[in-house]
C-alpha cells in the first residue's frame, strides 16, 4: 500500500514538473524570438558598435544562456535514454525470472536476471537527470531575461539619442543654408555680409551709389 501511494505521489510530481517544463519551454521560445529581433535591430547594432563594454556584457549573457540551454538539452536526452534502457533491462529481468521457473532453464534464467539487475543498478536516476535539466533550463531563462532586458534598454537609449539629435541637425542645416544665401548676395543683415564696397540695405546688398539715390 505504501509503495503504491509513493508511486502515485511520484507520478503526480512528475506530471507537475512536465507541465512546468512545457510552460517554461514556451516562455523561453518567446523570449528567444524577442532577443533575436532586438539583437538584429539597426539602432541596437549601431549603439553596440560604439559601446564596447556594453557589447561585451550582452555577449557574456548570451553565452551563459546558450551554455545552460545546451546542458539542459543534454541532461534531458540522457534522462530519456536512461528510461529506455531501464525498461529494456526490466523486461530482461522478467524474462529471466520466468525462465528460472523452468527446470531446464533455471540456471540460465537466474544468471540473466542477476545480470540485468546489476546493469539496472548502474544506471543513473532519470528523475535526477530531469531535475538537473530543469535547473539548467531555469539558468538559461534567467540569463535570457537579463539579455532581453539589456537589449530593450539599449534600444530605448539609442532611439532617444537619435531623436534628440534630429532637431540639432535641422538647426545646423538651416544655419548653413542662410550662410550660403548671404554669400551669394541674395540677403544680408549687416554691411560686412556684403562683398566689395556694397552695403546692406533692407536685407539686400547694394552699391553705395544706389543707396544714395534711393528715395
Amino acid at each position: 500500500m505504501k509503495h503504491a501511494l509513493a508511486a502515485v505521489m511520484l507520478f503526480g510530481q512528475l506530471a507537475v514538473r512536465a507541465a512546468a517544463a512545457q510552460s517554461s519551454a514556451i516562455d523561453y521560445s518567446a523570449l528567444y524570438t524577442e532577443m533575436q529581433s532586438l539583437k538584429d535591430d539597426a539602432n541596437v547594432v549601431r549603439w553596440l558598435s560604439r559601446h564596447e563594454t556594453e557589447a561585451q556584457r550582452v555577449l557574456a549573457l548570451e553565452q551563459t544562456a546558450e551554455h545552460a540551454r545546451a546542458l539542459a538539452i543534454e541532461y534531458r536526452r540522457a534522462a530519456a535514454e536512461t528510461r529506455v534502457k531501464a525498461e529494456a533491462l526490466q523486461r530482461r529481468r522478467e524474462f529471466g525470472a520466468a525462465a528460472g521457473g523452468v527446470v531446464t532453464l533455471q540456471a540460465y534464467g537466474q544468471a540473466l536476471e542477476r545480470a540485468a539487475a546489476q546493469e539496472q543498478s548502474q544506471l543513473s536516476d532519470p528523475i535526477a537527470l530531469e531535475l538537473r535539466a530543469a535547473e539548467y533550463t531555469a539558468q538559461a531563462r534567467e540569463a535570457l531575461v537579463g539579455l532581453v532586458s539589456s537589449y530593450r534598454a539599449i534600444k530605448a537609449r539609442a532611439v532617444a539619442r537619435k531623436q534628440s539629435a534630429a532637431p540639432q541637425k535641422v538647426g545646423n542645416a538651416s544655419a548653413r543654408s542662410e550662410a550660403v544665401t548671404q554669400s551669394h548676395g541674395e540677403g544680408c543683415r549687416k554691411d560686412t555680409d556684403c562683398k566689395g564696397d556694397r552695403i546692406c540695405e533692407q536685407g539686400s546688398c547694394v552699391s553705395l551709389r544706389a543707396a544714395s539715390q534711393a528715395p
